[in-house]
């Protein structure tokens, strides 16, 4: 009669361990995606809002003041701040921001790359193409970080509920 070897039954990783692990250690590599893509959602907002092309006035092309600009920026503000707070929950494997908000954040992130480029270059004509198409990939690159993070952090929630330490909720 064979016994079965101990180590045998064992799987490839240890989920324990690294779930007992990251009780003292905080989601550093999710809060880094969502830093990164406020970061990169920054740059192409005022890459967008901030052109000027410094010719005379009679060829002069800049982004006016409307009410669309303005709620643009407004939700800006509002995705800069939530994301702010989604990358400090996160860190803490807080598993309603890790499952719901970051992936609402990211869908936000692709909405606005969708409209303000569209908006500011195609309707109106305030910037060139070119210049459209680097705020377009720049939120493209944003709202895939913040999907990647979600993706992490969700993972990460599920390994420290089945083999570890109490969540939030």
């Amino acid at each position: 009669m064979k016994t079965k070897n101990a180590s045998s039954t064992k799987s490839w990783y240890d989920f324990r361990f690294h779930a007992q692990r990251m009780r003292y250690q905080p989601n550093t590599l999710s809060y880094g995606f969502i830093m990164l893509s406020i970061i990169l959602s920054l740059v192409a907002m005022f890459t967008l809002i901030n052109y000027d092309s410094f010719l005379p006035d009679l060829g002069a092309q800049r982004v006016a003041s409307d009410l669309r600009i303005g709620l643009e920026i407004l939700v800006a503000i509002v995705s800069l701040l939530v994301s702010f707070l989604a990358a400090e929950k996160v860190k803490c494997y807080d598993p309603v921001w890790s499952f719901g908000v970051v992936y609402a954040l990211a869908i936000l992130q692709f909405w606005r790359m969708a409209s303000l480029p569209a908006y500011v270059c195609f309707e109106k004509g305030w910037v060139p193409y070119d210049l459209a198409n680097r705020g377009y990939f720049l939120f493209q690159i944003a709202g895939v970080l913040m999907v990647v993070a979600g993706l992490i952090a969700s993972a990460k929630v599920i390994i420290i509920r089945k083999y570890g330490k109490e969540t939030v909720r």
